[in-house]
């Protein structure tokens, strides 16, 4: 009961009374491109109608090339709910392959992350990891005893091209991530110029780096 299935969310919570807290997501992840998500079961209901039961489910990705990648990042949003009375706990586990060594991305448990999406980013670059033609993604959810009550989420998966600046790794720059530009409107304003005291847009005499006498230019005794 519970395996990895996609669907558009089925929300459950804690109680008839208490939809504060959610125990299946209401919603996929926000901003993606559609309303369909990984879940493990989707049927709505009560507490532990259709939570993950005793047990492993995976989700393994398709095979990716990323060798022509430079700087590739992986992006997704993770959504874990456990209910756990004893040890060891319940969680998810994250996991990149490159065909022959595997590493370990993310490791979600209930002291990490209760009833939300969360964003995670992974340079991969950053890995002791070789990049291939035979990359694949893993993401594993486990029930250690099967009272426990657990609930898990992938969506929003995403490989990129890391960008210089590209601070929030959607593969391009947004105004916020140009250098110097203070209000992030995507472009250098007259007054975020370097050295453009006034705000006029443009050096002037008095400016001028150096150009003690104002006079727009650097002199002989103003070189430094």
């Amino acid at each position: 009961v519970g395996e990895w299935m996609i669907g558009v969310p089925e929300a459950s919570y804690l109680s008839a009374s208490n939809d504060s807290i959610g125990i299946n997501p209401k919603e996929d992840a926000p901003f993606d491109c559609m309303d369909r998500a990984y879940l493990t079961g989707d049927g709505g209901g009560g507490l532990g109608e259709n939570d993950l039961d005793g047990g492993t489910t995976r989700l393994t990705s398709p095979i990716m090339d990323l060798t022509t990648y430079s700087s590739p990042v992986i992006t997704y949003h993770a959504w874990f709910f456990n209910i756990s009375n004893i040890d060891p706990v319940d969680y998810i586990v994250v996991r990149i392959s490159n065909g022959v060594d595997t590493v370990q991305l993310q490791y979600i448990d209930n002291t990490v992350q209760q009833s939300e999406w969360k964003y995670y980013t992974h340079y991969l670059n950053n890995l002791s990891l070789d990049i291939t033609d035979n990359m694949y993604v893993i993401v594993e959810a486990v029930d250690r005893y099967s009272p426990n009550i657990v609930e898990a989420g992938f969506d929003a998966f995403k490989v990129s091209n890391t960008l210089a600046g590209d601070v929030n790794a959607d593969g391009e720059i947004s105004g916020d991530e140009i250098s110097g530009d203070v209000d992030g409107d995507g472009s250098i304003n007259n007054e975020e110029i370097a050295g453009d005291v006034d705000g006029s847009g443009a050096i002037d005499s008095g400016e001028a780096a150096g150009d003690v006498d104002g006079n727009g230019r650097l002199g002989e005794g103003e070189v430094v």
